[in-house]
This record gives C-alpha cells, sequence and structure tokens, in this order.
C-alpha cells in the first residue's frame, strides 16, 4: 500500500509542477522557468537522503531531521495557498516565433 500511495505522490509531483508554472508564469518563458523548478525538485532529491543519513548518525533516530522536512513541507504548502487565483493568459495578436525569424 505504502509503495502505491509514493508512486501516487511523485507522479503528481511531476504533473502539478508544469501545470502550476504554465498557469502563473504563461508560456512565453515556460522551459526557462519549469527547468529551474525541476532543477530544484531534483536537487531536494539529491540532498534529502544525505540529510537523512546525517542525522540519523548525529543523533541516532530520524525524528529531528524528519520534523525539519515536516515543517519545510507544511512552509511550502502555506506558500502555496497565499498564491491566489493565476492571471488568465489571453493569446496575443502575433504568434511567438523564434528570435530573429520573421515570418513573413
Amino acid at each position: 500500500m505504502a509503495v502505491v500511495l509514493v508512486g501516487l505522490g511523485l507522479g503528481a509531483e511531476l504533473d502539478v509542477m508544469p501545470y502550476v508554472v504554465s498557469r502563473y508564469f504563461g508560456l512565453r518563458a515556460f522551459g526557462e522557468i519549469y527547468s529551474y523548478t525541476f532543477a530544484l525538485f531534483t536537487l531536494g532529491g539529491v540532498i534529502g537522503p544525505p540529510l537523512m543519513g546525517v542525522g540519523f548518525d548525529t543523533t541516532g533516530s530520524y525524528k529531528l531531521v524528519l520534523g525539519i522536512f515536516i515543517v519545510a513541507a507544511l512552509t511550502a504548502a502555506g506558500l502555496m495557498m497565499r498564491l491566489g487565483p493565476y492571471q488568465v493568459w489571453e493569446a496575443g495578436t502575433e504568434p511567438v516565433g523564434a528570435a530573429g525569424v520573421s515570418r513573413a
């Protein structure tokens, strides 16, 4: 059961991140903004396990590091709830093309 819940949670993260980025920032710079978001997501996945190991080696328990992670997750959830409604992006009159490329 735990594997199913972890799979659903991870799947939701990977689907929700691009959706939120596209809604709050639009599509003009989506690739750049999403790449920063995904890099930070990956960095958290890389740094988390060593932090858990150091925390266990230092204290003999995972309680302290898990407590810190819970506070960080609740803080992130609180900040997400304060974002408010996203802007409705309207289609421009001219399509966006590659820089310096004329559509004529």
